[in-house]
């Protein structure tokens, strides 16, 4: 029992000194992802931490950050290319459940179908452990309303996707993608003038994701 709790101790100290300073550390650079405006700024200090760092833990950590930002700049691919040079080792939880998130993403973003289903049938109950955690909830709702819209039921994508519009908490990224859907969705439906304004907020947001601007912007040229 003693080394059990002397453990416990030493996993406990390790999480206060290494990990929360991480968090300390990169608060400044999650603020500038979620305002979608500097993604390519948010990459390159990345990158130039992966450089610095000679902490393989901390590496990891960070290769999981910058899979955000490519994400969020409408890099699927070399997001999931990222990722798959991560070792997950002995990282906290939270940084698995975005791990697995965040691949799972970049799958549905390519279209990757077989893979996106296979693997969120392996991380489904790791996910829905955290859907309602605070700082992870949107992200992850995000990636299933994306998955329902492919894999899915299109009612439950859609009602999904509206909530991301009216959460308050909700950012860019996951608005300009809830318009992208939500659009498509009324393609679907055949409502084209409701399909169209939401292609054109899509293009107004100011995000510096490449893949929906280009999309929406293709699309309201066909409309």
């Amino acid at each position: 029992m003693e080394i059990l709790i002397g453990f416990g101790v030493v996993i406990i100290l390790y999480l206060v000194i290494y990990f929360i300073p991480l968090l300390k550390r990169t608060k400044n650079l999650e603020s500038k992802l979620a305002e979608g405006k500097d993604i390519k700024g948010y990459i390159a200090e990345l990158d130039k931490m992966i450089n610095k760092t000679k902490n393989k833990k901390y590496e990891n950590f960070l290769m999981i950050s910058k899979s955000s930002g490519l994400l969020a700049l409408g890099k699927y691919r070399e997001a999931a290319n990222l990722l798959k040079l991560v070792d997950l080792g002995s990282l906290p939880n939270i940084y698995i459940v975005q791990y697995y998130n965040n691949l799972l993403y970049s799958q549905l973003m390519q279209e990757n179908l077989n893979d996106a289903e296979a693997l969120r049938e392996a991380s489904r109950k790791l996910l829905g452990k955290y859907e309602k955690q605070k700082s992870l909830k949107n992200s992850i709702k995000n990636t299933f309303a994306t998955y329902e819209y492919y894999l899915g039921d299109l009612e439950k994508s859609q009602s999904m996707f509206e909530e991301l519009l009216k959460d308050q908490n909700s950012i860019l990224l996951y608005k300009i993608a809830s318009h992208y859907f939500l659009g498509l969705i009324d393609l679907k439906k055949e409502n084209k003038e409701q399909a169209k304004e939401k292609f054109e907020k899509v293009l107004n947001t100011g995000h510096n994701n490449i893949f929906f601007e280009k999309k929406a912007a293709s699309l309201l040229k066909e409309l």
